[in-house]
């Protein structure tokens, strides 16, 4: 059964309810959470809409908040690619686990990252060991690191400049990437090699920094199903928030 907050999310409450897009989710780092809302002003703090208190945060190099830069005109958090960023101040262990976890955001890239392959700017990653990158093709590329680095991009070139919904999921057996509704890709994997360290946004453990906006992020540490509650509850937000079709 679905609770008062949860069909507000649905839309009963209007496409900017601040209710959850599907109950479970460890951490949730929307825009509008972050601790300046004047546009183009420094953001130091997303709080976490979540229960956990996983707020992400930095204290010099702050990407800047975009009142209206996101789908639909919905705010977003602008990474400059040249050394702004955002950390988590737990480890990755808390937001997912080895085994298994889901990631969806709303992001877009404002320039081509420096290569297609794993060295290019990276969206956000979780302590280096799983990225959501964006390549010079331009394409999405997820690197996961099991024993070694494991690879999958996107089937079909995109555009700089345009907003995607993204889910990256995993299994212990296979890695999964969908970008806007298109044909999921996937790659064999194992357990991600450790995630002992923190989750950033807008970079990669302090290198390979990407210029982009980030509009929302968050995640389960299960699996979803394609179209399962949790999956159809997200993709329910999504299309309503964002006028995106995951």
């Amino acid at each position: 059964m679905l609770t008062t907050t949860q069909l507000i999310g649905f839309g009963f409450g209007g496409a900017d309810s601040d209710a959850s897009p599907a109950a479970g989710y460890k951490a949730w780092w929307r825009a509008d959470s972050a601790d300046n809302t004047t546009d183009g002003g420094a953001v130091g703090t997303i709080t976490d809409r979540s229960t956990n208190g996983y707020n992400v945060t930095e204290g010099t190099n702050k990407p800047v908040y975009r009142a209206t830069g996101g789908p639909s005109s919905k705010p977003t958090v602008e990474y400059d690619g040249s050394n702004d960023k955002l950390s988590s101040a737990v480890n990755a262990s808390n937001l997912v686990t080895v085994s298994a976890g889901t990631i969806y955001c709303v992001v877009k890239a404002l320039a081509a990252g420096s290569a297609a392959d794993i060295t290019t700017g990276t969206f956000w990653t979780l302590f280096g060991y799983l990225s959501l990158k964006w390549t010079n093709a331009p394409r999405f590329l997820l690197r996961y690191y099991d024993t070694g680095d494991k690879t999958v991009t996107n089937g079909a070139n995109l555009v700089t400049g345009t907003n995607y919904a993204v889910r990256v999921r995993w299994n212990g057996s296979n890695a999964f990437l969908l970008v806007n509704g298109g044909t999921e890709q996937s790659v064999a994997v194992g357990n991600i090699g450790s995630l002992a360290g923190v989750a950033d946004l807008g970079c990669e453990e302090g290198l390979r920094f990407l210029n982009c906006q980030i509009a929302d992020w968050f995640c389960y540490n299960t699996c979803v199903s394609n179209n399962d509650a949790t999956d159809a509850a997200v993709r329910s937000y999504i299309s309503t928030r964002y006028s995106l079709t995951l």
